[in-house]
């Protein structure tokens, strides 16, 4: 990704990419826990953005609304890799730029249904920051709230969609986690289903967290329990049944606890859920 990244020139055609390729390559960045580098790859992303826009030939209005979203879906990411870290009153201080540009898109009239979509997109990231910040100040309540608010978001109003992709002529890549889909007659960003299930099931593992931290075991078990039956091929992932897991252990004695994790483990199994390890359940070897 990086060699992709280093060979694409200011001239290039190709340069409409850079924001996905930056955000590529900041994913892996965290994930190995190369902060400093997960840090100049969003702000290359942040420098690229009003380019990726401009490139999708909308009206002024809207180019000018998805960029802004865009800027702060990307501030949103590097505070939270600033928390990660611990810099708590740096991450506070981009939060606050993000709540800026965000401030500023309340008085934006737009009729495309991209920056429509894109505003809600944002609006979720915005109270998902909220909540994490006020995790780290141990501020359990708050946090609850935040992530509550970015879960209605997620339930109600943005609609998700894997179908539509088919059905156009060319998709353009985009900062927001979503692809502005251009047709001749007309346009309409697609928030894909695995985007919005991926948001949905880190709102409800930070809103169980928040539950724990504030003696709401039953609450929290509850949370987590209902997302597996929503949906498991959608919500379940390794760090959701991890956490439930940890909570069976913490809630129940250890022949019930047992029992539960086994049945977790039947669900994946049923549902071919082969990337959640065995070591994910929890379950000692007898």
């Amino acid at each position: 990704l990086y060699a992709v990244r280093t060979g694409i020139t200011r001239d290039d055609s190709a340069k409409m990419w850079l924001p996905r390729l930056n955000h590529a390559l900041a994913n892996t960045f965290v994930r190995q826990k190369e902060w400093r580098l997960a840090l100049i790859s969003l702000q290359d992303m942040l420098t690229s953005a009003e380019y990726a826009m401009d490139s999708l030939n909308q009206d002024p209005t809207a180019t000018s609304v998805l960029i802004s979203c865009a800027e702060c879906y990307i501030l949103s990411r590097q505070g939270r890799v600033l928390l990660q870290i611990g810099a708590l009153e740096e991450a506070y201080a981009i939060f606050e730029q993000a709540n800026a540009k965000y401030n500023s898109l309340a008085t934006a009239t737009t009729t495309t249904t991209s920056s429509a979509h894109a505003i809600m997109w944002t609006y979720v990231h915005i109270h998902m920051n909220h909540g994490l910040w006020h995790f780290a100040k141990q501020s359990y309540d708050t946090s609850y709230s935040s992530f509550h608010s970015a879960l209605e978001v997620l339930n109600s109003k943005i609609q998700p969609s894997d179908s539509l992709f088919a059905h156009h002529e060319f998709q353009t890549p985009c900062c927001l986690g979503m692809t502005v889909v251009n047709t001749s007659h007309n346009e309409i960003a697609v928030v894909s289903k695995h985007d919005v299930a991926n948001l949905v099931t880190e709102c409800v593992n930070n809103i169980a967290l928040c539950a724990l931290y504030t003696s709401r075991m039953h609450d929290a078990v509850h949370e987590l329990e209902e997302l597996v039956r929503r949906d498991p091929t959608l919500y379940v992932t390794e760090g959701l049944i991890f956490n439930l897991c940890t909570l069976y252990e913490l809630g129940a004695e250890q022949t019930l606890s047992t029992k539960k994790k086994r049945t977790l483990q039947w669900i994946c199994k049923r549902f071919f859920l082969h990337d959640i390890g065995p070591e994910s359940f929890r379950i000692a070897n007898s």
